[in-house]
């Protein structure tokens, strides 16, 4: 306050207290105590002091019997009025009177503060909206529809099926069940049990899913994160970037030994790449990818062109230099690698199967005719030598099979057509299907792959040819 502000309080306290001070006065003075801290403790100071002054004039004018007998009998002490004979002559009459006083300051404080409305109680804030649901709730009164908007530590828990939530950030998360998903705000979800996938624009960059075991941060990524029965936590990338970090405290479960190429508390994975909590849940592990399960929608293929995988599948997007025999071997999966995509043939194509039905032996006259665009996926089986192995899977695709190209017929590793360019392809005389052992097969409607591989050591190769999706049929 100014030295004019405070002149002004004086003055109109001072009225107040003499009850001289007119409506206008008043209705000032309440005006500075409610918008001044200061000015309301000037108020109450003066108050306090003012009660007590009153009341010391009121009993030095007129004293009690009770005084004039005290006096009378102490005559030797300090005559009355000096500072102590009045501490122990109104010492307890003081008290009384300061704390009604305090009262009455009180009083007139609620009198001069502004009346505050009752606050009623906000609902929380929305999060997060619960998009699209084609499940079985774990707790059907818990169930939410579609459209509904999900707050902070509201849970999402479902016994199967599919359903998918967006957050005010932008993030979508897409859960499948058995699972139990709590969401934290909107840019953080906690993951109790079973997989999500999220997909995450670059706005929302940032976003976190935590489980019991590990913290995974997006940087603008599309993702997936499980929890098993163990409380282990696996994760995938499908593109970008995320950063995950082992969160458990260290066990007592010792170490196991891993066939895996790295392990820190802390990774980062780029698409194609996958890790898991180790058995002790201190460290991260870079494990294989396997995209068997993972929840998506067509609008988030795993794959282009591939709308689900499934089986002894490993994708590959970050592919060798060179592919040759016993030079890309993996014992338990079947390597899918997308080749050349929209490719026009310059001229008609030699096949050896066109389908549908079981590949049982190979057709010498049949050809995609030249103009046909396609689209290739090469699949690679090389288990270790002396190894026999026994791999499945199914691919289903977004447009028709046209052809499973292998062995002698129309089959060229380095396939001017298909092979990737910046890839050296190595045939070997080793590489073919067997038909007394290994089984592919086209479904009737041309979208669906099966496949069962057997090997000792030797490699299965075959390419799938499909039409590109600007020419094929609806």
């Amino acid at each position: 306050m100014t030295p004019s502000e405070k002149e002004l309080l004086a003055e109109l306290i001072a009225l107040s207290l003499e009850d001289t001070a007119s409506a206008s006065q008043l209705e000032q003075l309440r005006s500075l105590l409610a918008s001044d801290e200061q000015a309301l403790a000037m108020y109450t100071k003066q108050l306090a002091l003012h009660g007590l002054l009153t009341w010391v004039h009121e009993e030095q004018s007129s004293p009690s019997a009770l005084a004039t007998e005290r006096l009378k009998r102490d005559s030797g002490n300090p005559p009355a009025g000096s500072s102590s004979e009045l501490h122990r002559f109104l010492n307890w009459r003081t008290w009384l009177t300061l704390a009604a006083t305090l009262a009455v300051v009180g009083a007139s404080s609620m009198f001069f503060l502004p009346r505050r409305a009752a606050v009623e109680p906000q609902p929380p804030e929305p999060i997060a909206r619960l998009v699209e649901s084609d499940c079985t709730w774990q707790n059907p009164q818990s169930a939410v529809v579609p459209g509904t908007l999900l707050v902070a530590g509201q849970a999402i828990q479902i016994a199967s099926g599919v359903a998918e939530v967006m957050f005010e950030t932008g993030a979508t998360v897409l859960i499948k069940g058995p699972a139990h998903l709590r969401l934290e705000s909107a840019s953080r979800a906690h993951l109790v049990a079973g997989k999500i996938t999220a997909d995450v624009p670059d706005a929302a960059v940032g976003f976190v899913i935590t489980t019991a075991t590990a913290r995974v941060v997006d940087y603008g990524t599309r993702f997936g994160v499980g929890v098993d029965e163990s409380s282990a936590t696996d994760m995938i990338v499908f593109d970008g970037l995320i950063e995950a970090e082992a969160t458990s405290s260290p066990g007592n479960v010792p170490p196991s030994s891993t066939n895996t190429s790295q392990s820190s508390r802390r990774i980062v994975l780029t698409a194609g790449h996958a890790a898991r909590t180790s058995p002790d849940q201190r460290t991260m592990l870079t494990v294989d990818p396997i995209l068997e399960h993972w929840p998506r929608k067509r609008s988030m293929p795993l794959v282009p062109g591939v709308r689900n995988i499934s089986g002894d599948i490993q994708v590959v997007t970050d592919p060798p230099k060179t592919i040759e025999v016993n030079g890309w071997e993996h014992p338990d999966h079947v390597r899918l690698l997308t080749e050349r995509q929209q490719v026009v043939l310059p001229r008609d194509l030699r096949i050896g199967f066109s389908g549908p039905g079981e590949f049982v032996a190979y057709h010498q006259d049949l050809r995609i005719p030249k103009g046909t665009t396609l689209d290739s996926y090469l699949l690679h089986f090389d288990p270790p030598k002396g190894e026999r192995r026994t791999r499945t899977g199914t691919l289903q695709f977004d447009d028709p099979v046209l052809a499973i190209v292998t062995g002698s017929v129309g089959f060229r590793l380095k396939d001017p057509f298909f092979a990737l360019p910046e890839i050296e392809y190595i045939r070997s005389r080793e590489e073919r299907i067997d038909f007394g052992q290994d089984q592919l097969r086209i479904s009737e409607d041309r979208r669906t792959v099966t496949f069962v591989l057997e090997s000792a050591g030797d490699i299965d190769q075959f390419r799938i040819l499909v039409a590109s999706e600007s020419q094929a049929s609806p």
